[in-house]
């Protein structure tokens, strides 16, 4: 093995593993909502159905899910978007009970305290934001702030769901209370964020084809 190959191994095994060590599956303990006794993930379904991405129910309840971020192991988590494009960002349900008090914004990975916000109270946008660095999103309401990104959290738990749908799109769905608390419902209904990523990558994700071209490359070079 010459020392090019080597090289490009322990970068490719580096990467690969700094990528598995990011990416863990995670499981969301339904309930149902305090609102109106459905389970979140039918609410969810039902909104699918609603906003024409999905044209059956019982599947638009599948994808909701299983059909976020960090459900199959290997998949982002903790969940960011590349910096240095803009992104456009609205608030299309919200039944939390602190809505006029609830604030969404975004902030910078790995500074969880530093944050920016975008809308508050009954604003709905949708707006804009243009972030230089990796980012992720959170909402405060009274006595709490939750973050995309599960390990930003003060529980280390998911208190946000993120869907893709489809090219640039994506949705969050929020649980706007402590949901590894017995008396949360969990319904991750709370408020639902659509955002128009306009080609930013998930950071996360990024890192991983890095890795798998990186794989593809050494596997390239066995064949020479």
């Amino acid at each position: 093995m010459n020392k090019l190959t080597r090289l490009t191994l322990c970068i490719g095994i580096t990467i690969l593993a700094l990528t598995t060590n990011a990416h863990a599956s995670f499981s969301v303990n339904w309930q149902k909502s305090y609102d109106d006794h459905l389970y979140g993930y039918q609410q969810l379904g039902k909104w699918l159905v609603t906003n024409n991405y999905y044209t059956n129910q019982a599947v638009a309840e599948n994808f909701a899910k299983t059909g976020y971020i960090g459900y199959e192991s290997g998949e982002a988590d903790p969940f960011y978007w590349a910096g240095g494009q803009k992104a456009t960002v609205q608030i299309v349900a919200e039944t939390t009970e602190f809505k006029n008090q609830t604030v969404l914004g975004y902030y910078y990975s790995g500074n969880p305290s530093g944050t920016t916000q975008l809308l508050s109270g009954t604003q709905n946008g949708p707006t804009s934001l243009s972030a230089t660095n990796p980012f992720g999103f959170y909402i405060t309401t009274p006595g709490n702030t939750w973050y995309t990104d599960r390990f930003d959290n003060s529980n280390k738990s998911a208190q946000a769901l993120v869907y893709s749908l489809g090219t640039d799109k994506w949705l969050i769905a929020f649980e706007d209370s402590n949901s590894t608390v017995s008396s949360t419902d969990n319904d991750y209904n709370d408020m639902y964020v659509l955002v128009d990523t306009n080609n930013v990558v998930p950071e996360p994700m990024s890192l991983l084809l890095l890795g798998s071209g990186l794989a593809g490359f050494l596997g390239l070079r066995r064949k020479v």
